[in-house]
C-alpha cells in the first residue's frame, strides 16, 4: 500500500502557475465552442458600432467585449480550473 502525501501550498501554486501558462491545444469542441464565443461577440461589436455615437466610451465598450472574449478562451482552454 502506498502513503500519498498531501502537496503542500507552494506546490498547489506552483502546479497551478503551470497549468496556467503552458500552451493547451484546443480539440474540436473546444474549437467549437471558441468559435461560438466570438460570433456572439462580433455581432455585440457590430450592434454596438451600428447603435452607439463614436466616443471614447463606444471604444472602451469593444475593448472591454474584446477582454470579455479573452477570458471566454482562458476558460475555456484552462476548462475551468482555477489560476492562482
Amino acid at each position: 500500500m502506498s502513503e500519498e502525501r498531501l502537496m503542500t501550498e507552494e506546490e498547489l501554486a506552483a502546479k497551478a502557475l503551470h497549468h496556467t501558462f503552458v500552451y493547451h491545444a484546443p480539440d474540436a469542441v473546444q474549437l467549437k465552442k471558441y468559435t461560438a464565443v466570438r460570433a456572439q461577440a462580433k455581432e455585440m461589436a457590430f450592434t454596438i458600432f451600428e447603435n452607439c455615437p463614436e466616443s471614447e466610451d463606444m471604444e472602451r465598450a469593444v475593448e472591454r467585449l474584446r477582454e470579455c472574449v479573452m477570458w471566454a478562451n482562458a476558460s475555456i482552454a484552462l476548462e475551468g480550473i482555477a489560476h492562482v
